[in-house]
């Protein structure tokens, strides 16, 4: 599996704090109007999964929550044609301040990464800074 790594964010908010807001993904469709309008309507939240168009793969993707800790959320990646992981990393800096990084794993074949590897990379910079926005 190949990794791409998001860049760092920090928000001006506990670890706690954040990562309640996280756990539920149901909970975040109160902050659905701090989403991009471009993406608002393409999105669902549940109870352990949110579901999306992602435009540049012409597909729906669900992320599903499989595991969570103090640190972490790590979801399985559905309705890819390729296995694939995607994890949320939460550090704290201080009592208020927390950084947030994404990541994902992916077994994209060979002749694929070309392709793709651009459009993860950017994907993963924009989703860390909207958390950082939203949360």
């Amino acid at each position: 599996m190949t990794q791409y790594d998001s860049k760092t964010v920090e928000i001006n908010k506990s670890r706690v704090e954040i990562f309640s807001n996280l756990e539920n993904m149901k909970a975040l469709e109160e902050f659905k109007d701090k989403i991009p309008q471009e993406y608002r309507e393409k999105i669902n939240f549940g109870e352990d999964f949110i579901s999306f168009e992602l435009p540049s793969f012409s597909t729906n993707v669900v992320l599903r929550l499989v595991a969570k800790n103090q640190d972490s959320l790590k979801f399985n990646i559905e309705d890819l044609p390729i296995p694939a992981k995607f994890q949320i990393n939460l550090s704290e800096k201080s009592a208020e301040t927390t950084s947030l990084s994404t990541s994902i794993s992916a077994d994209i074949p060979f002749f694929m990464k070309p392709m793709i590897s651009g459009k993860i990379q950017p994907a993963l910079d924009k989703l860390a800074e909207t958390f950082s926005k939203v949360l």
